[in-house]
């Protein structure tokens, strides 16, 4: 007999993304979807919801239906942003001349041509240029790719039966995506620079008296890479996982998990969708039936978020300055559970040899597509080994100076104490 039940997934962590094992093994920044904001911040009425993805300008907002819709933030009439237009019953109308636009960028209505219907040869062809989206789990996603391989089946999930309150808290960030990962993967840094600034981090023992008394171990799982963590004395295990290509997952700590969705808006400008889930008892049971304790508990929950955000966020803008305006190694002596980061930056080296600059340059100016990466030179990773000075090629160039390489190029950290 045939089962009906879908194939185990060997996943650490209680929240996976589906296609993340594939692009370990075929690195891609574009075949994936992208968290790019939380569904309450799609309007129906009112001001649509302007964002980038790759420095791509985009604007979301609800149909007549309340599905969302996801368009280039240009009106194909005279280029005014879609975003400083309105959305009305359902349409977004440009604030220029009131062309309006609706389901997958369909243009159904040009004030000054009155009489025309959707089925009209001049409406068809002035269509706003739609991108895949879909709302799910109340987050919106956007397929980073060809809107034609956008694939539904890949959007990241969580096991069934897993009955948890999440609160979400949005950051923004002044410097390049690829720090805010390295980050999140970076274990050791929660006991040194967090110190147990904040009360949950000091009750598990993340400060500098726990910094020599805990181990990582390498895993791999059929999602991602990551690190097992465990300090002496306490019965908690932390767990770090990268998810291709932009997200990292926390997990492990008495039913408690967290996600980060690292999203580049731009060069140098990061926002992170991070959503904690934490276990339904009975207290929060409680908590999430009251409106009033619920809210001071996303309140808190903020506080403490943006408090460890602002003490990461001054070491990354530091590291930018001496890595990108001063030439500075990436990694010049490794240390325990550099590993991790390391793989990471492989990871995106190889993105780069095979797609190019990821970030969005221009539009071709024929209404078809965005010239992201179809004309950007291809990286050389073994040329980029060899040079002193090492740069993303494209149209926003960054140094990538990195640290002690192997032979062919890769990064290597050996991390004293991290058994792989």
């Amino acid at each position: 007999m045939q089962s009906n039940l879908p194939p185990l997934i060997n996943s650490y962590a209680p929240q996976y993304t589906l296609n993340s094992g594939e692009l370990l093994k075929e690195p891609s920044f574009r075949n994936s979807w992208y968290a790019v904001t939380l569904s309450g911040e799609v309007p129906s009425e009112g001001t649509p919801y302007a964002t980038r993805l790759w420095g791509e300008p985009m604007v979301l907002f609800r149909d007549k239906n309340g599905e969302v819709q996801c368009l280039r933030d240009v009106c194909p009439h005279r280029a005014a942003p879609l975003s400083m237009g309105t959305v009305s019953e359902g349409s977004l109308k440009c604030m220029y001349h009131g062309w309006s636009f609706g389901k997958d960028g369909q243009c159904d209505d040009v004030p000054t041509m009155p009489g025309q219907t959707l089925d009209s040869g001049f409406l068809k062809s002035s269509c706003a240029t739609n991108y895949a989206v879909v709302e799910h789990e109340d987050l919106i996603w956007v397929w980073g790719g060809n809107v034609l391989e956008a694939d539904v089946t890949k959007l990241p999930t969580q096991r069934k039966g897993e009955e948890t309150l999440y609160v979400d808290t949005m950051l923004d960030y002044n410097v390049d995506w690829s720090y805010i990962v390295e980050n999140n993967l970076d274990s050791p840094h929660i006991y040194w620079l967090h110190d147990g600034s904040i009360p949950p981090l000091d009750s598990l023992g993340f400060n500098r008296d726990n910094v020599d008394r805990f181990t990582l171990r390498r895993f791999k799982d059929e999602i991602g890479v990551g690190h097992v963590g465990k300090t002496a004395d306490k019965s908690t295990t932390k767990i770090v996982r990268f998810d291709a290509p932009n997200i990292v997952r926390h997990c492990g700590v008495s039913g408690f998990s967290e996600e980060f969705h690292i999203v580049p808006i731009a060069p140098h400008r990061t926002r992170v969708l991070l959503r904690q889930h934490f276990p339904k008892g009975p207290i929060l049971n409680g908590v999430s039936k009251d409106p009033f304790l619920m809210f001071a508990f996303r309140k808190l929950m903020l506080w403490w978020n943006w408090n460890i955000a602002l003490e990461d966020y001054s070491v990354m803008q530091g590291q930018a300055h001496n890595i990108e305006d001063l030439g500075a190694d990436h990694i010049l002596r490794p240390g325990l559970g550099d590993d991790l980061i390391a793989e990471f930056y492989n990871w995106r080296q190889e993105a780069l040899r095979r797609e190019g600059n990821p970030y969005f340059a221009s539009w071709q100016g024929k209404g078809d597509k965005a010239d992201k990466v179809d004309k950007v030179e291809k990286v050389d990773a073994a040329a980029m080994a060899a040079t002193d000075s090492e740069y993303e090629i494209g149209a926003n160039p960054r140094p990538l100076r990195r640290g002690p390489r192997s032979d062919d190029g890769r990064i290597w950290a050996s991390a004293p104490g991290a058994a792989s």
